[in-house]
């Protein structure tokens, strides 16, 4: 794998078991769905150290639109370990995880009733995908 893929599902691995706190930003104390992979981003230089987007109420459904905005999109089936996931929670696309290799497939999310946690993508979640990015500059 690409070293900094590799470090960016390591770094993503160090915000585990921080609970889900909505716009929080900060490791151990709390973060959202949207939060992890922007402070991963950050953390890693891939987003600028000001970057944020915090304008978003319970259900961003413009989460695939802002996505669009700052990362390249890619193919579903073209996804790989380190790539941002944004899945379709009830009809809209308003949730977002960093692709990881747990078990092969899987994800790094921060889930509203069990903070950030790691799992195999099965075909439920499979199903829920509706976008694919790669962080800005990574290969």
């Amino acid at each position: 794998m690409n070293p900094q893929r590799q470090e960016i599902i390591t770094t993503a691995r160090t915000w585990l078991d921080t609970p889900f706190h909505w716009h929080g930003r900060l490791k151990n104390i709390g973060v959202d769905c949207a939060g992890l992979p922007i402070c991963v981003g950050r953390e890693l230089g891939l987003f600028p150290a000001d970057f944020d987007l915090t304008q978003y109420g319970n259900y961003p459904q413009d989460m695939l639109e802002t996505l669009r905005l700052y990362c390249q999109e890619r193919p579903k089936n073209e996804r790989e370990p380190g790539d941002i996931l944004c899945f379709r929670i009830r009809e809209e696309p308003q949730h977002a995880g960093i692709a990881t290799d747990c078990d092969g497939d899987g994800v790094i999310h921060c889930s509203i009733r069990w903070a950030v946690i790691e799992h195999v993508i099965d075909q439920q979640w499979e199903d829920r995908i509706v976008g694919v990015f790669k962080y800005p500059t990574v290969d």
